[in-house]
C-alpha cells in the first residue's frame, strides 16, 4: 500500500478500450491512488488484456456473483490491506485529475463525514453532455434527497473504511441499488453523507447499462431500502415511498435511461410521442404570438381572442401530465423568487383596499370580480412560466434554447413573408382585397390602414410586438453557416419591417434592444461593475415610464392627435390613482378610479367621450401603459418596491452572466437581456403582462443566472 485510497472498479466482460480509459484516468490523478479491478467471473479474464502492475491489483472472482458481490470483495480486500478510504468508478467512466485529491482533502477537513459524493457530467456514448447529476445543500440536502432517490452517482462514492466497519459493507440483499441502500443506511443510522458541488467525473449513460436494463428491479430494491431504513417521523419518507410506488406502476418517462427526463434511444414509442407532442406544443405556443385578434371560440373576457392563450392550453396540459409523473414543488421556487414582490403586492393590495374594492362598481363590473379575474390571469400565466422553466430543466437548457430558436426563426420567416406581401399591397392595389380578406379570417373586425403594418394582428402595435420578439433569437450566433446567414437575413428584414410598421412601439423596442445589446457587450461594465448596468436599465425604464406620460399629458390640446390625447389622459389618470393613495387602488382597480375622476381634457378626444359618456359608457377604459397601471394599482411605494425587485434581478443577471465565459451562459444572457429590454420598452404602450416577452423573459433570466452559477449544468437534478 502506497496510498490511503483504493479505487474499486468492478468489471464483467468489459470493453477493453473503455476499461483502459477508466484505469488511465485513475492513474493520472494528481494524488496517488491504488486501483483494484474486481473481475467478476468474466469469460475471458481481465488480466489477459490488463496485466497487473505496481499500484494495480486484479481480483478474479469465480463464478460470476454480480456487482454487489464484487464490491463486497473489493471492500474486504481494502480492509485487509490497511487502506483508509475506498472510492468507486465504473468501467467507461472517467475521473477528473483532481477527483481523488479533492475528495481526500474534504474528508481530512471533515472527519465526521462517512460517505462523500460529487457532481458528475452525465454524457452519452458520443461524449455529448446530457445533464449534471448531484445534490447540493450539504449533508441536510443529501439526507432529504435520499428520501426519494440516490443523491449522486455511484461512481463518485468516496467512503471512509472506518465507517464501513461501523455501518457494514455493501449489503448482499441488494443485487442492484446497492449504492442507494448503503448511502441511505449510513444517513439513517447517524452517519454523515455529503456531496461536493465540484464536478469530478464523466459518467457514461449507457442504454445497455445495468440501471437502464433493470429499471423495475432498481425500483423494487429502492423501495426495499426505504422500508428497511424508515424515517416514520419525516413526511419526506412517506412521499418517497409513494413516489417510488407510483413510478413502479407507470411506464418509463421519456428518456428514462437518462435518469432526468432526457429523451434517449431506449425510450418507448408512447414516451417518444409524448416528448414530441410537448416540443410541438412549444412550437405552436411561439407561433401563436401574433394572433391576438382571432374569432373568439370562447367568451372569456380579455382572453377571448388571444391566440397565445389558446395555444398555451395544450402546452400547459402536456406539461402538467409530465409533472404528475414526477411531482416537484421546487420547480416553483425560482419563478416565485423573481415574481415574489409582485405576488406580495397583489395580496397586500387586497388587504389594504378591501373596503373600496368591495364598494367599486361600474356598469356590470364590480371591484371584487375585477380583482379575482386579474389574479386568475396572473396565476395562469405564472403557471405557464413555471411549465416553460420545467420543460427547460427536463429537456436540457441547451436543447430548450435550440427549440425556442427554431420556433422563433420559423415565426420570423412567416412574419417576413407576410410583411413583404403587405408592403407590396400598399402600392399594388390588385392584391389589396385578397390581403384584407385574409386578415378578416385571422383578425376579425380589424381595420387595415395603408402605410402601417398590421400582419395577422389586431393592429400595428401588436404586430410590432411579434416582430420584436423574434429579433433576440435571430441575433444568436449558432448553427451551421447557412443557418446563421438565414437568421442574419431575417434579422435585417425584422428590423426593416419594424421601421416600416408605423408603430411607435417598434421604434422604442428597437432602441431599447440596442441599449440592451450594448450593455450585454459590456459597454458600461467597467463603469458599473457587479451587474449594476442591468439594474440601471430597469431603473431608467421605470422612471421614464412615469415621466413620459406626465409630460405627454401637459401637451394635451386641440392640436394633438386623438390617439395621443386618449393615451396620455388615461395613463395620467392611472398615475394620479397611484399618487392619491400611498399603496394604490388595488390590483385591477385603477379603471374604477379613473371613471370617477375625469377632467375637462376629455373634450379633446371623441374616444374619451365615447368611454365616459357615449356608447362605451359602462366599460372600464384601457390604461395603455404597464408602468401607469402598476403605480395606480400599488401606489408609489409599491411601484418603487417592484422597480427595486426587478432591478436587483437584472443586476444579478448582468453581474453573474457578464463574468461567465461559458458559451451556453452567454447565449442565454444575450436573449435574456434583449427580451428584458424589449418588455421594458413594450410596457410603455401595453398595460398587461400576459404577453410572451414578459414571461419568457423571466424564464430566460432565471435559467441564465442558474447556468452562470454552474456552467455546464443543463438539467436539474432528479
Amino acid at each position: 500500500m502506497t496510498t490511503p485510497v483504493l479505487a474499486l472498479v468492478p468489471a464483467y466482460a468489459p470493453d477493453t478500450a473503455a476499461l483502459q480509459a477508466t484505469i488511465t484516468s485513475l492513474e493520472s490523478q494528481d494524488s496517488p491512488v491504488d486501483i483494484c479491478v474486481i473481475d467478476d467471473g468474466s469469460p475471458n479474464p481481465v488480466s489477459e488484456t490488463l496485466p497487473p502492475r505496481p499500484g494495480l491489483t486484479i481480483l478474479r472472482l469465480t463464478p460470476n456473483g454480480g456487482i454487489t458481490a464484487a464490491l463486497r470483495a473489493g471492500v474486504d480486500y481494502a480492509l485487509a490491506n490497511g487502506y483508509e478510504y475506498v472510492c468507486r468508478l465504473d468501467v467507461g467512466d472517467n475521473a477528473y485529475p483532481n477527483r481523488v485529491s479533492r475528495q481526500l482533502q474534504y474528508m481530512h477537513q471533515h472527519p465526521l463525514t462517512d460517505l462523500l459524493g460529487a457532481h458528475s457530467r452525465v454524457i452519452d456514448s458520443y461524449g455529448e453532455l446530457l445533464f449534471i447529476h448531484g445534490t447540493s445543500g450539504g449533508p441536510e440536502g443529501v439526507r432529504n434527497y435520499l428520501s426519494k432517490n440516490a443523491a449522486f452517482k455511484h461512481s463518485t462514492f468516496f467512503v471512509r473504511l472506518d465507517s464501513l466497519r461501523r455501518f457494514g459493507n455493501y449489503s448482499a440483499g441488494w443485487p442492484v441499488a446497492q449504492d442507494y441502500e448503503l448511502a441511505l443506511r449510513i444517513a439513517r443510522h447517524g452517519g454523515v453523507v455529503d456531496c461536493l458541488d465540484d464536478i469530478l467525473i464523466d459518467y457514461i449513460d449507457d442504454p445497455a447499462g445495468l440501471s437502464t436494463r433493470k429499471r423495475n428491479a432498481q425500483l423494487r430494491m429502492r423501495l426495499k431500502a426505504m422500508l428497511a431504513h424508515p424515517a416514520p417521523l419525516e413526511p419526506r419518507w412517506y412521499a418517497g415511498v409513494l413516489r417510488t410506488l407510483v413510478t413502479m406502476i407507470t411506464p418509463p418517462r421519456p428518456g428514462q435511461a437518462y435518469f432526468a427526463g432526457q429523451l434517449g434511444s431506449t425510450a418507448s414509442g408512447p414516451d417518444r410521442l409524448m416528448e414530441t407532442l410537448r416540443r410541438w406544443a412549444l412550437y405552436l405556443l411561439i407561433l401563436s404570438i401574433p394572433f391576438n385578434g382571432i374569432p373568439a371560440p370562447l367568451q372569456i373576457g380579455e382572453l377571448s381572442r388571444d391566440g397565445f392563450f389558446y395555444a398555451s392550453l395544450p402546452y400547459l396540459a402536456l406539461q402538467v401530465l409530465a409533472w404528475l409523473q414526477r411531482p416537484r414543488l421546487n420547480l416553483f421556487g425560482p419563478l416565485l423568487r423573481s415574481q415574489g414582490i409582485y405576488i406580495v403586492l397583489i395580496g397586500l393590495s387586497l388587504l389594504i383596499n378591501l373596503p373600496s374594492i368591495l364598494a367599486n362598481s361600474y356598469g356590470t363590473r364590480t371591484g371584487m370580480e375585477r380583482y379575482v379575474l386579474s389574479v386568475m390571469v396572473f396565476a395562469y400565466y405564472f403557471l405557464l412560466a413555471v411549465a416553460l422553466y420545467a420543460h427547460a430543466q427536463n429537456a436540457g437548457v441547451d436543447r430548450f434554447l435550440a427549440w425556442l430558436t427554431r420556433a422563433f426563426t420559423a415565426l420570423a420567416t412567416g412574419l417576413a413573408a407576410l410583411g413583404v406581401v403587405e408592403v407590396i399591397s400598399w402600392t399594388v392595389t390588385t392584391i389589396r382585397p385578397a390581403w384584407e380578406a385574409m386578415r378578416r379570417i385571422v383578425a376579425a373586425d380589424a381595420t387595415s390602414v395603408i402605410g402601417r403594418l398590421d400582419g395577422v394582428s389586431l393592429e400595428p402595435s401588436f404586430n410590432a410586438f411579434a416582430l420584436l420578439a423574434c429579433i433576440p433569437w435571430l441575433a444568436l450566433d449558432n448553427g451551421s453557416i447557412r443557418a446563421r446567414r438565414l437568421r442574419q437575413l431575417l434579422l435585417i428584414l425584422m428590423v426593416l419591417l419594424c421601421l416600416l410598421s408605423g408603430a411607435r412601439t417598434a421604434y422604442v423596442g428597437l432602441a431599447a434592444m440596442a441599449a440592451g445589446y450594448l450593455l450585454w457587450r459590456g459597454m458600461l461594465r467597467s463603469a458599473l461593475p457587479r451587474g449594476w448596468d442591468g439594474g440601471l436599465m430597469v431603473v431608467s425604464a421605470f422612471a421614464l415610464g412615469i415621466i413620459v406620460p406626465v409630460y405627454a399629458f401637459t401637451q394635451i390640446g386641440p392640436g394633438e392627435s386623438i390617439s395621443n390625447i386618449t393615451r396620455s389622459f388615461l395613463m395620467m389618470g392611472a398615475i394620479d390613482a397611484g399618487w392619491s393613495q400611498l399603496w394604490g387602488q388595488g390590483f385591477g382597480q385603477v379603471g374604477f378610479y379613473m371613471v370617477q375622476n375625469t377632467s375637462s381634457a376629455v373634450q379633446y378626444s371623441w374616444e374619451l367621450v365615447d368611454f365616459f359618456a357615449g356608447s362605451r359608457h359602462g366599460e372600464l377604459p384601457p390604461i395603455f401603459s404597464w408602468y401607469a397601471r402598476t403605480i395606480g394599482e400599488f401606489g408609489v411605494l409599491g411601484f418603487i418596491a417592484l422597480g427595486v425587485s426587478f432591478s436587483l434581478s437584472l443586476t444579478s443577471l448582468f453581474g453573474r452572466a457578464g463574468r461567465s465565459t461559458d458559451p451556453l451562459t452567454q447565449k442565454l444572457f444575450l436573449v435574456a437581456a434583449l427580451m428584458a429590454s424589449q418588455f421594458l420598452a413594450i410596457a410603455f404602450s401595453i398595460e398587461t403582462i400576459r404577453i410572451a416577452q414578459y414571461w419568457i423573459g423571466w424564464v430566460l433570466i432565471t435559467l441564465t443566472v442558474q447556468q452562470a452559477r454552474a456552467p455546464g449544468k443543463s438539467l436539474a437534478n432528479e
